[in-house]
This record gives structure tokens, sequence and C-alpha cells, in this order.
């Protein structure tokens, strides 16, 4: 946590991605720790500083057809909506609350993508 706070603190955003690995018994830290250090960030007043994503049914589209089991196992079964149908839910009954869920997937995207399509085409 320490790691995390400091980076938000010189003004860094965080992509909480791969949450969802947390849920297979062969990874660590597991998923509950990682859905707790998003809730200890946003407790601290940094969920404007967080994205939730999640990318694992497109990368593991692109893998070879050899390496397409391996990312079975690790993928949720929820796929692309597994930050919907799953860490959303558990981040709102640890009492994130819905202002907070909008900031991470809301508003946060939508001022990075305004900053960055802004500043690609200046000048």
């Amino acid at each position: 946590m320490d790691y995390f706070s400091g980076l938000v603190r010189r003004g860094y955003s965080l992509g909480m991605d791969h949450v969802h690995r947390g849920a297979s018994p062969d990874f660590k830290p597991s998923f509950e720790r990682r859905a707790e250090c998003i809730k200890r960030l946003v407790d601290a007043g940094f969920a404007d500083k967080i994205f939730l994503s999640q990318d694992s049914q497109l990368g593991g589209s692109l893998l070879p057809e050899e390496r397409r089991d391996w990312r079975e196992k690790i993928d949720p079964p929820e796929g692309l909506l597994f930050t919907t149908r799953k860490l959303i839910p558990h981040l709102k009954g640890m009492d994130v609350s819905e202002q907070q869920i909008h900031i991470m997937t809301v508003e946060n995207p939508k001022r990075f993508f305004t900053k960055t399509t802004a500043s690609q085409f200046v000048g």
C-alpha cells in the first residue's frame, strides 16, 4: 500500500488490472486482497486516481492456439464483464459508494481520454 500511495501522492494514476487473477488459487494476492487495496486507496481519498480495467479476453484471443489453454485457466468465466459483474458488486459490498465507483469508471476515463485526445491534436 505504501508503494501505491506513494505513486498517487506524486500525481500518478493507477490502472487496477488483473484483479480477477486473484480468484484463482494459483495466483497471489487473492481477489479479496486486491479489492481491499482498491478500497483502502478509495478510503484515503484517491478514487480520482484509480482506473478499474479488465483486458483478459482481448489479450487471450491474440495468443497462439498452444497457449490458450493456460490463458483460459486464469481468465474468469465472465470474461470482459468481470469488473461489472464481480468486482464492482464486491466493492459496493465493502461500502465503496456509487459516486466513488462512478468516478473510477466514468469520470477518470473521461478526463484521461479528453486530455489525451486534446494533447494529441494540438499544434
